[in-house]
């Protein structure tokens, strides 16, 4: 293995206090801004520290923020699929009971979170309904 003379002999030089209490400094104001706004990532702690007049680059603050295990909480997003609260007809659920065919059966590899084909309801009155999922189905054995 070939090597410069350099980096063999390289040593890295010791911080100073006034360097390290630097450092702690800002290890706790990132920790005190992350705290109060959850959703700040790197770029915006960074923006943040700047506006409060402090040099930072954000390389430091995101090499702070993966050393201290400082992560974003993603932002949850309730999806509503069914509209319960109307003044519509509401159908029986015809697929109680009912094992799901054909070739998307959930799969114990892939959890019990693979599609699985409902049945059509075609109506007299005209479209398509779909059964609501108010109960696992039924797989029988």
């Amino acid at each position: 293995m070939s090597l410069t003379p350099s980096t063999y002999y390289y040593r890295a030089k010791a911080k100073s206090a006034e360097a390290i209490a630097a450092e702690t400094r800002l290890v706790a104001r990132v920790h005190a801004i992350c705290a109060e706004f959850p959703r700040y990532g790197y770029r915006r702690v960074t923006a943040q520290l700047k506006a409060e007049g402090q040099r930072v680059n954000h390389t430091r603050v995101s090499r702070i923020m993966g050393e201290q295990d400082l992560r974003v909480r993603p932002k949850r997003r309730f999806v509503v699929t069914t509209d319960s609260d109307h003044d519509g007809p509401i159908f029986p659920n015809l697929a109680n009971g009912l094992a799901p065919t054909g070739r998307r059966q959930p799969d114990s590899s892939f959890g019990s979170r693979r599609a699985v084909r409902l049945p059509r309801l075609h109506c007299a009155a005209g479209g398509t309904r779909y059964p609501a999922k108010h109960e696992p189905h039924r797989q029988s054995l």
